[in-house]
């Protein structure tokens, strides 16, 4: 539901001024006539006023299981265990009252802290072939004086896996 026709949002300037006069006694009608504002305007910015200075509204929901501790306690296992599979990372992890804490709880805490998490990247192995062919490359080359080597220029900056590790 949109605003009425005709209405037009408060400056903080207008919002200051109508407090201020409000607190010198004036009546609604008198600040009204002198801001050349609608009565109701002043009954609504008064009304909001005194809504927000009172205290805080208190908090909805669910309170949080997990404390701000025990959010940093989990985010250094995570550190030291950064290529485990999230259900490994959630039966070593237990809050500080010995609780058990789900897979859910532990990404949604990833997440509000910046961790994401990602699969992966396969990198090719090499085959004997490209193995003999780099031993050979660098036997040609072991007598190379800096000079020589000031003349060669890398460019190729590939990721490579020597052995599996399965």
């Amino acid at each position: 539901m949109g605003r009425p026709e005709g209405s037009q949002n408060v400056s903080k300037e207008l919002k200051f001024a109508v407090l201020q006069l409000k607190e010198s006694t004036i009546t609604h009608q008198s600040i009204a006539q002198q801001l050349n504002i609608h009565r109701n305007t002043i009954f609504n910015i008064i009304r909001l006023h005194l809504n927000t200075v009172e205290e805080p509204k208190p908090k909805r929901g669910r309170p949080e299981k997990i404390k701000t501790r025990c959010k940093r306690r989990l985010i250094r296992i995570v550190d030291k265990n950064k290529f485990k599979p999230i259900h490994y990372i959630a039966s070593k992890f237990r809050t500080a009252d010995g609780k058990r804490v789900c897979e859910r709880t532990i990404r949604r805490i990833y997440h509000r802290n910046g961790l994401r998490n990602y699969n992966a990247v396969s990198k090719p192995y090499l085959t004997e072939k490209h193995i003999a062919s780099r031993l050979n490359w660098a036997i040609t080359r072991r007598n190379w004086m800096t000079i020589d080597w000031g003349k060669v220029m890398f460019s190729d900056e590939s990721s490579f896996t020597v052995r599996s590790t399965k």
